[in-house]
């Protein structure tokens, strides 16, 4: 029933006419109607990832786990080709609602497979752009000895809204809900895995649930399954802990030397030693990464921002341009972009790049405070002439 000729019979505005109802009716609690709504389009357009999503939001709201499921995996099935494999992409919001539906509904355990399987990288890379969490251990006495001006900046880096979509780049209401299964599956399964207790801890991190993530690292210890230690290594990475990273992050790529798995080791590595300044070794690691991985967009984007950092403006901006064809609406690579006009003093291309990045994440401090640069650069010119 789907197709392009199928929407043209149907009406592009009398679709966005039923998808602007549904939506309505979905804020408004009408759920009903939202799903009437969503129900019929999805009858007439089966394969339109847009429409079994919003169909799925209201099932789940509903509390319909079971119908939510059955229209998923049908969904999914007419994905696959021979050999089980999926022939079309799926968005990252139907894969995660695929993993929460699967944790009401089925074995925990299958359900992670399903997860590891879709969203490998965006679970075991860490973030270049990722500030840790302050590891501050102090008694009171001595932070009231600190001087007013440093109790400022501490009490406003505390304040900070941290990036945690960087840990977990899913939206955050799923992430919430996954942390929530997990914690009640967990406590109802004495024997749960420590891969499991490795995810929670990723999760719980990207929720600023500090203290819960520390006490995993303990529970994860004495693991030799290479995914608990990336897992482990990740979390010490988020925490702040670059040593404990490294270390879990070498051990692992020691346990993957013959695995294609070996470019998350080596990225992660990559990153490390790119945030303490060894711009050489970052290179050469992520170099090493991309050769057992040319499809891991993350490895692109930590590559460009070592040419960024290390002053190859000519080489940053072709990494950058390159990026922006496989995600224009990320703002970050705009930011990137934007910064390496800057250095190449092209102020004006420089602004404009800026001007996307923070039209994309507009709370974004950092953005702004590049774009009063080029614009004061811009100033300082004009009144030169």
């Amino acid at each position: 029933m789907g197709g392009s000729k199928t929407y043209k019979r149907f009406g592009l505005k009398q679709i966005r006419e039923r998808l602007i109802r549904g939506y309505l009716s979905f804020l408004e609690n009408n759920l009903d109607t939202a799903e009437r709504v969503y129900s019929e389009l999805h009858e007439k357009f089966p394969d339109s990832q847009l429409i079994a999503y919003n169909l799925l939001l209201v099932l789940i709201k509903k509390g319909d786990f079971e119908k939510a499921k059955k229209i998923l995996d049908d969904f999914i099935e007419r994905k696959r080709v021979i050999g089980g494999k999926i022939k079309e992409k799926l968005s990252r919001n139907i894969i995660m609602l695929k993993f929460v539906l699967d944790l009401f509904t089925e074995d925990i355990y299958k359900t992670i497979i399903w997860l590891k399987e879709h969203l490998y990288e965006e679970l075991f890379i860490c973030h270049p752009d990722w500030e840790g969490f302050p590891g501050i251990e102090f008694n009171l006495v001595k932070f009231f000895e600190i001087a007013d001006e440093e109790t400022a900046k501490l009490q406003k880096f505390l304040a900070e809204e941290r990036k945690s979509d960087y840990i977990f780049p899913i939206n955050r209401q799923i992430r919430e809900t996954i942390y929530f299964l997990l914690k009640e599956k967990g406590s109802k399964d004495a024997t749960k895995s420590l891969y499991l207790k490795g995810i929670f801890g990723i999760v719980a991190l990207s929720l600023n649930k500090i203290d819960e993530a520390k006490s995993i690292i303990n529970e994860l210890s004495d693991s030799e399954d290479v995914d608990v230690i990336l897992l482990r290594g990740k979390i010490k990475f988020c925490i702040g802990d670059l040593n404990g990273a490294l270390k879990d992050f070498t051990k692992a790529l020691r346990y993957l030397k013959n695995d294609q798995r070996r470019f998350i080791p080596l990225v992660n590595l990559s990153v490390i030693y790119l945030l303490v300044g060894d711009y050489e070794k970052a290179i050469q690691l992520v170099g090493d990464a991309l050769r057992a991985r040319a499809d891991c967009f993350m490895c692109w984007y930590v590559r460009a921002l070592i040419l960024l950092k290390s002053e190859e403006w000519n080489e940053a901006e072709r990494a950058f341009k390159a990026l922006l064809e496989w995600k224009k609406d990320d703002p970050s690579i705009w930011f990137g972009l934007g910064r390496a006009y800057l250095a190449k003093n092209k102020i004006l291309e420089s602004i404009e790049a800026l001007l996307k990045a923070k039209k994309l994440d507009p709370s974004n401090e950092e953005y702004q405070i590049y774009l009063e640069l080029a614009r004061k650069i811009t100033r300082e010119r004009r009144g030169k002439t």
